[in-house]
């Protein structure tokens, strides 16, 4: 992560920030927060995660700090799931196009769902739960390092717990609007083709 220099950087009064998946992200985080800071930057907005993104509950993850430590105003942003996780995931879009998705969550509930994928494209989707070793060698299998899987079945685990299985209103607050709905999503990424099908109904979910 390169801090923009000369006028770019002078007139930019906010900076959206999103760390890379590296253990080590906070380091170039800080390398871009603190001089932008200085050089006039009023407000960085961090893309970061839950807390239980951190083992135990950590207080507060490195990018994070290096964010809030920068001194300029910060804003961070800790999401559930994307709906574009289904689309621009290489994993989990892959799953849909094969027809099936297995993630190791159990029957834990998580704010997305596979059902309206299906009845979008007009395919039939495979929901499979996976134990966690299943599902480690499965994903490494289609790509996934082997280190990100061991976070993926870290973070489903939680979900098979019940962890956050709340809604809350903080996207609704930050955008001023109520938030776009799933099936929305849903429509306009199948008729791009995205996932195949013929993106005309008549799909359904089969869980094993």
């Amino acid at each position: 992560m390169t801090p923009p220099s000369g006028p770019a950087r002078r007139a930019a009064a906010r900076a959206w920030c999103r760390p890379g998946r590296a253990i080590d992200a906070a380091e170039p985080m800080r390398s871009f927060a603190e001089p932008a800071a200085a050089s006039g930057v009023e407000r960085l907005v961090l893309l970061s995660a839950r807390d239980w993104a951190v083992p135990e509950g950590a207080e507060k993850l490195p990018c994070e700090r290096a964010v809030r430590e920068s001194g300029a105003k910060w804003t961070v942003l800790k999401p559930s799931w994307f709906l574009q996780d289904f689309s621009e995931d290489p994993f989990l879009a892959g799953q849909v196009q094969d027809g099936g998705v297995a993630m190791p969550a159990g029957a834990g509930v998580e704010p997305f769902t596979d059902a309206e994928v299906a009845r979008a494209t007009g395919r039939v989707i495979t929901h499979r739960p996976l134990p966690a070793d299943e599902f480690a060698a499965h994903a490494v299998a289609q790509g996934v390092p082997e280190e990100f899987a061991g976070l993926l079945n870290t973070l489903c685990g939680w979900i098979a717990e019940g962890r956050f299985a709340t809604l809350a209103d903080g996207v609704q607050r930050v955008l001023g609007r109520e938030v776009r709905d799933f099936e929305d999503y849903v429509r306009t990424t199948a008729a791009s083709g995205v996932w195949g099908g013929c993106g005309g109904g008549g799909g359904g979910v089969e869980r094993p």
